[in-house]
């Protein structure tokens, strides 16, 4: 039988989360017109950080994340979202993990 590592598994769902960030940065800043030096300042963050976050490359403590997405909307609703997301994301990869398992056992 065939499985897919464990570690492969763990970093998808590392490169899912990185990504929901990303995606809800990438998507508040068009929603609101907003360059990334406008970006930037309303997060009170260096044009690099948001480069960084916006790229994937930034992986915030949920304290960080909460901070961050507090700053922009002034309320929970984009970092609830974000963990959701998460969450739905975490949630296919491990369905497709147990959908590549079952298929090599029979």
């Amino acid at each position: 039988m065939k499985s897919i590592d464990e570690n492969s598994i763990n970093v998808m769902k590392k490169v899912e989360m990185l990504y929901t960030i990303s995606e809800n940065f990438v998507k508040y800043k068009k929603l609101n017109s907003l360059t990334k030096d406008d970006m930037a300042k309303k997060l009170n963050i260096d044009y690099n950080m948001l480069e960084k976050i916006e790229s994937g490359k930034y992986n915030p403590t949920f304290k960080k994340l909460f901070d961050l997405t507090y700053q922009l909307t002034g309320n929970s609703k984009m970092f609830i979202n974000i963990l959701e997301s998460m969450i739905y994301n975490i949630k296919l990869v491990d369905e497709v993990k147990e959908n590549f398992e079952n298929k090599n056992i029979n």
